[in-house]
């Protein structure tokens, strides 16, 4: 071959060559997961940082967290119109329906603090009183009844539980005098606080908080997915944990939390549930058991509605890896 061909060839194939490093390479699709959950704040921050962040997309997973209430939740689930359920709810339905479990808790208990009048300083001193409730039998009076046994009350004789509804009814109830305490949360209990209400010191009570929750069929047919979505949460549940600074900016713009000031307040409220690896125990899971079984007539075993052993594998995956955020 003469030198003019030769160099030809050899041009022609330093450009294919350059061409095909220059391509690049076929970009792969994320999976797209629907997740529920029934507010936004910083108690669900876990998950909105491990889509800002990316942990998510490491997973190859595109999530998006669907804002509805907890019944719509519950029944999204069931349906399989969402992968997963953030919603304390689904811990019912598990309950009258072996269809799925709960793999993981972010939180060891309800963020619901006992507010009194300013010149209530202890739960003894709620004999006689009137207690604003949503409703009965529903979640505010059983923790308010649990919280006044725990204080050496009987609830039935000691009290009067008044029905006012939502937590906006209970907070004018208990601001105007018609009852002189209430279970409230978040903005209503900072805002009660900064108006120099009481604060009801009590022992954390276990209750499901901001889980996962799943299907089992989902478990079974798409295990490697609910690994995946798991252990992008648990780094965001870590990041929450270990960096604050970072964490509640993001946090804040998502929740529409205005000053530093009240996001602080949302963060340390929320460390005092914080969860570190996600799993309950067996002393809170008897706790949260023996009340969803009272008066059933066949308890419900607690391995029928919750299963941490994806969450162990993960945490114990992330230590071995030395993992840190």
């Amino acid at each position: 071959m003469k030198r003019g061909k030769i160099t030809a060839v050899l041009a022609i194939a330093a450009i294919t060559v350059f061409l095909g490093l220059a391509v690049p390479p076929p970009v792969t699709a994320l999976e797209k997961v629907q997740v529920c959950l029934p507010e936004i704040g910083v108690s669900f921050g876990d998950w909105e940082l491990a889509r800002k962040l990316g942990y998510f997309e490491k997973e190859g997973l595109s999530v998006d967290l669907i804002l509805m209430s907890g019944a719509i939740c519950e029944r999204a689930l069931l349906a399989g119109s969402v992968d997963f359920s953030l919603a304390p709810n689904i811990f019912q339905a598990f309950m009258h329906s072996p269809r799925g479990k709960i793999i993981l808790q972010t939180s060891t208990s309800l963020p619901h603090k006992l507010i009194a009048n300013p010149q209530i300083k202890s739960i003894q001193e709620l004999k006689g009183k009137k207690i604003a409730t949503s409703g009965f039998g529903g979640l505010t009076e059983v923790l308010t009844r649990e919280i006044l046994q725990s204080g050496g009350l009987n609830p039935e004789k000691d009290t009067t539980f008044i029905v006012v509804g939502t937590p906006d009814a209970r907070y004018a109830a208990l601001t105007s005098g018609a009852v002189q305490a209430s279970l409230l949360a978040s903005r209503y209990t900072f805002m009660a606080l900064d108006a120099g209400y009481t604060n009801l010191k009590y022992k954390p009570i276990p209750y499901v908080s901001e889980p996962i929750g799943v299907l089992d069929k989902t478990l079974k047919e798409r295990q490697d997915l609910t690994v995946r979505f798991t252990r992008a949460t648990m780094k965001g549940h870590i990041f929450f944990k270990e960096k604050p600074e970072q964490s509640l900016p993001i946090l804040m713009k998502w929740a529409g939390i205005k000053t530093m000031a009240e996001g602080k307040r949302n963060y340390e409220e929320e460390m005092e549930r914080y969860n570190p690896d996600g799993i309950l125990d067996d002393e809170a899971l008897k706790v949260i058991m023996d009340r969803a079984n009272r008066g059933q007539a066949k308890p419900v075993p607690a391995s029928q509605v919750f299963d941490f052993s994806i969450a162990r594998n993960i945490n114990a995956d992330l230590k071995k890896s030395g993992w840190k955020p």
